[in-house]
């Protein structure tokens, strides 16, 4: 790693250490490290996030479970808002996207040309730009890094999920 990127990634881990959301995303990026991920369904005994094979909107939706959200299984229809809709219809306000907190999540219905995508915000470095815990396919979990422009870019939409549902 090069100075400038062990100084992002302290920037980030104190963001994600100072706030009870940032404790539990750090878990829950830790989890989506170790595991393989495809398309985001529930498995039989209904719980989505230890279900092998959860895309991006799977991973999104075991967060937003854990935060006391309720998501219907293939969660996804990335391409239609679906996930966007459930929560919504759960009171979840979309916010601008340089207000993003952590633990808050972003989606997008044509994200470089047509294929929806979601993620969990993690925290901006010095720089602006935003990191976010990922999980793309058979690419596994991890975290990505996006510019404010990059975000404009793909229309990404940013929704209020970083304070726990009550």
């Amino acid at each position: 790693l090069t100075p400038d990127e062990i100084k992002h990634a302290q920037e980030i881990q104190k963001q994600l250490d100072s706030t009870e959301t940032g404790k539990a995303l750090q878990t829950f990026a830790e989890e989506l490290s170790t595991k393989s991920y495809g398309w985001g369904m529930k498995g039989k005994d209904g719980d989505i996030s230890k279900t092998e094979g959860i895309d991006c909107s799977g991973a999104v939706g075991a967060w937003v479970e854990q935060q006391g959200y309720s998501v219907d299984e293939c969660t996804a229809g990335a391409s239609n808002g679906g996930l966007a809709k459930q929560l919504e219809a759960q009171g979840v306000k979309q916010k601008n996207l340089n207000q993003m907190k952590v633990g808050d999540i972003v989606t997008t219905t044509s994200h470089g040309g047509g294929v929806g995508h979601t993620m969990i915000f993690a925290g901006y470095d010095s720089n602006g730009n935003a990191y976010f815990v990922d999980s793309s396919g058979s690419a596994g979990g991890g975290t990505v890094r996006y510019t404010q422009a990059e975000l404009e870019k793909y229309g990404y939409k940013a929704y209020n999920t970083s304070e726990r549902k009550k």
